[in-house]
């Protein structure tokens, strides 16, 4: 008896490799969103970070951080 290969056979075994092949190779630009998704969780593990900081210790921070600025900017000028 011969086998017959009929287009409906062919276009189902094509959709579940692109489907599978989908769900295993990333898309272009995937990763770049989770590269973004990473860093939005570095984010908040920072502000959560920064939350537990009191406000003289952010303020001290502040204030370095605007003495260093002044400095480069004698520096450049």
């Amino acid at each position: 008896m011969k086998k017959l290969i009929l287009k409906s056979h062919v276009l189902f075994l094509l959709a579940t490799f692109s489907a599978g092949l989908y769900a295993v190779v990333p898309l272009e630009g995937e990763a770049e969103w989770e590269a973004f998704n990473q860093g939005e969780e570095k984010r908040l593990q920072t502000s959560n970070t920064d939350a537990r900081k009191t406000i003289e210790v952010l303020r001290r921070e502040a204030e370095a951080k605007r003495e260093v600025l002044r400095q480069e900017a004698r520096v450049t000028y």
